[in-house]
């Protein structure tokens, strides 16, 4: 199992099912950007599906706007770069895809490849198979089998 992307297919589920249930951290104080004339054309036009991505923003006047939360995946994140960064990947593509732009900001929260235990392998499998619409084939001869879980008991 290639550990990197079924971690992040895991968490792009997780972060669909927060979206869903609206899990919203409070971002105390605010974080307020400036944002140039094509950035704020498209947010004062993607103001509800940047909400439906998990960020809470209201205008502040000029070219400033204050995210006052975000989703709760995303704190760790340093919000006022990636909030750019996405603005910008949206200018760049010409469209609003929320898929693309979910994709993008999971990358953002997988840059590094995780470093798995034997446990939580166990656990991401397990949470793989439970992700919606889902399928994996795995192809292996006996002997890839025996060199890839050698000593695992």
């Amino acid at each position: 199992m290639d550990q990197c992307v079924a971690y992040k297919r895991v968490k792009y589920q997780e972060i669909l099912d927060h979206i869903q249930t609206h899990r919203i951290h409070p971002l105390l104080p605010p974080v307020v950007l400036s944002l140039n004339s094509k950035q704020l054309k498209l947010y004062e036009k993607s103001k509800e599906q940047l909400k439906n991505l998990g960020f809470e923003t209201e205008p502040f006047g000029g070219r400033e706007i204050a995210i006052y939360g975000v989703l709760e995946d995303f704190y760790s994140l340093p919000i006022q770069q990636v909030f750019i960064e996405l603005l910008d990947l949206a200018i760049e593509k010409k469209s609003w895809k929320s898929e693309e732009l979910l994709d993008f900001l999971v990358k953002k929260l997988c840059n590094e490849e995780p470093v798995l235990n034997k446990s939580e392998v166990k656990n991401l499998f397990e949470k793989l198979l439970q992700v919606k619409d889902y399928q994996a084939v795995i192809k292996l001869s006996a002997k890839e089998l025996e060199k890839k879980f050698k000593g695992i008991k």
